[in-house]
């Protein structure tokens, strides 16, 4: 029997919506509470105490933004979150804007939402304890008015050290040229293991790999680089460069508020969620462009870390103290995102457009992202999907990070729910596969599928 540690009011016309949201809650600790709308919920507010709201939004008596507006003026209010069926992105902003916690769709991943709930709230007790292990930026209570000591960059500093770390942060051309190959589909065997065999690392990895538990299924082991790199496919090997290149980049550069390991740990779980993704939809195209952009994306802050190390050293000291995430803090400081500069990094290193571009939209809002026309717009949404599976996959963040939020409204657009499948699934993959010395997976996970069809949304 779980201890149950936290008390939640479930505010739902549906019965069945209400005890099926209830049973989720309380397998992660929950003790809930519970009404059939908005007046009954205000009722039960007056006498009892909650660390956590969960309100429909059309219901009798009352609807559910009215409530959770009026729930959040109150003091000390307890986290609010929206479950509906109303899909409207205006109104979700809204929400979100006054205060809203979480918004998600029915019909939901009811464990994922239960278990993020409950993060927040103890990522909300350690913060009002004043304890500094708490994850930044989850905390409402917390003081959310910035007053860095430290001024903003303005634009032709802010250019001149990009430029600057764009020398120091390449692919190589090595790398570039392994990869290039491996996503030409006119490239012929013997040109491809030529280039290979060029690069003594890279000739050992893949090797390594195709004699892996996961190759040796249906395979004898063997010392044949022909017969590995066709065991494992072009793409693969072109992956294994990457990682190879990338795993240099972040041994040579020590930022002492960056866990290289988990950046890096982000980035292979991010990649391997676009094959779990193609396994639950297999409309979905998770093209080698959409996949490297994953893969990439986490080394965003890496690459600003290096780049203005001493600001990011003031700020990672302001979040800890603040309660603020640095993602909030960066803005006040830096004209861009770090994966938005990522994006103009790598812009130079060669590679497709397919491959940068979407790294440019990938922290915008729902609306924003509404803007873009096709199929840049589907290729963000489910860049966002392999992101946020991947680190949520790897579960764990650091102090001065904020968690992220389910997005929703793409799971139902494109009939990926529940989350969970897909988390569990890269999880599980993830687990499946252990660190060598040169960063590369000593397991590898099955290519993902090359399709051609578009996904079409929900109607």
């Amino acid at each position: 029997m779980l201890t149950q540690q936290f008390r939640a009011l479930v505010v739902d016309d549906s019965q069945i919506v209400r005890t099926t949201l209830g049973r989720a809650l309380e397998r992660e600790e929950f003790h809930c509470a519970y009404a059939s709308d908005s007046a009954e919920a205000k009722m039960r507010l007056e006498g009892e105490t909650f660390d956590l709201v969960v309100t429909d939004l059309r219901m009798p008596n009352g609807n559910g933004h009215a409530l959770a507006v009026e729930i959040l003026s109150r003091p000390r209010a307890p986290l609010v979150a929206v479950h509906t069926a109303v899909t409207d992105s205006r109104l979700t902003n809204d929400l979100l804007a006054r205060g809203v916690d979480s918004v998600v769709y029915k019909p939901t991943d009811l464990k994922g939402f239960a278990i993020r709930m409950k993060e927040r709230i103890r990522v909300r007790r350690l913060a009002m304890t004043g304890n500094s292990e708490c994850l930044c930026g989850d905390a409402k209570s917390a003081d959310r008015s910035v007053a860095l000591p430290i001024q903003r960059i303005n634009g032709g500093e802010y250019e001149r050290r990009i430029a600057n770390v764009n020398q120091m942060f390449p692919l190589s051309l090595e790398t570039n040229d392994v990869y290039q190959l491996s996503c030409d589909p006119s490239t012929v065997p013997n040109r491809f293991v030529s280039r290979v065999l060029q690069d003594a690392a890279l000739t050992a990895e893949v090797l390594r790999i195709a004699n892996s538990p996961f190759y040796l299924r249906t395979n004898a082991p063997t010392i044949d680089i022909d017969e590995a790199v066709a065991r494992l496919g072009y793409r693969r090997v072109g992956e294994i460069a990457l990682t190879l290149n990338v795993s240099a980049m972040l041994r040579s550069r020590v930022l002492p508020w960056l866990d290289a390991d988990l950046t890096q740990r982000r980035s292979i779980a991010a990649s391997i969620a676009f094959s779990c993704i193609t396994e639950f939809c297999p409309k979905a195209i998770v093209d080698d462009a959409l996949t490297l952009s994953a893969f990439l994306a986490p080394l965003g802050r890496l690459m600003m870390g290096i780049a203005f190390h001493a600001e990011y050293e003031v700020l990672i000291k302001y979040s800890l103290q603040s309660g603020h995430a640095l993602s909030e803090l960066e803005p006040h400081i830096f004209p861009e995102d770090p994966t938005t500069a990522l994006s103009r990094v790598i812009s130079k290193w060669g590679l497709s457009e397919n491959v940068w571009r979407p790294l440019r939209h990938v922290t915008e809002n729902i609306e924003q992202t509404d803007l873009l026309d096709e199929p840049l717009r589907s290729t963000v949404e489910l860049l966002k999907v392999g992101i946020f599976a991947g680190e949520s996959a790897v579960g764990r963040w650091l102090p001065w990070e904020k968690i992220p939020s389910t997005p929703e409204h793409v799971f139902f657009k494109y009939r990926l729910n529940p989350a969970s499948q897909i988390i569990e699934r890269t999880k599980t993959k993830l687990e499946n596969l252990t660190l060598s010395p040169h960063g590369t997976a000593k397991g590898a996970a099955a290519p993902a599928d090359r399709r051609r069809d578009r996904i079409h949304p929900t109607r």
